[in-house]
Parts: C-alpha cells; sequence; structure tokens
C-alpha cells in the first residue's frame, strides 16, 4: 500500500489524473487507482512503467 500512496502523491505533484498518467504507461487507469488505494497489488515491473510515465511528464 506504501508504493501506492507514493504513486499517487507523484501524480499529484505532476498535476495528473490518473487516465493521463495511464496514457503514458501501459497500465489502465482503473488498475492505477486500484493500485493507488492499496486494492492491487503493484508489481515491480508497473513500478517500472510508473516511473516511465513520470519521466515523460517531467521532461
Amino acid at each position: 500500500m506504501r508504493l501506492g500512496l507514493v504513486i499517487r502523491k507523484k501524480r499529484e505533484y505532476f498535476d495528473l489524473l490518473q487516465d493521463s498518467l495511464s496514457s503514458g504507461t501501459s497500465l489502465h487507469r482503473t488498475y492505477i487507482g486500484a493500485g493507488e488505494c492499496g486494492e492491487k497489488n503493484l508489481t515491480l515491473r508497473n513500478a517500472i512503467c510508473f516511473a516511465g510515465g513520470f519521466a515523460d511528464e517531467a521532461s
């Protein structure tokens, strides 16, 4: 659950909606929401996808 909270804070920092973040990753917006709330366990592979989505936004 802690990783989900970190992802939510980063998404809010970059002023992204879950839908916007999903377009920068290969993940569906409902999966992002479920991961942020701790309803889904996020894998290392998906954490890397999130990092790529944030990197696109930062540049």
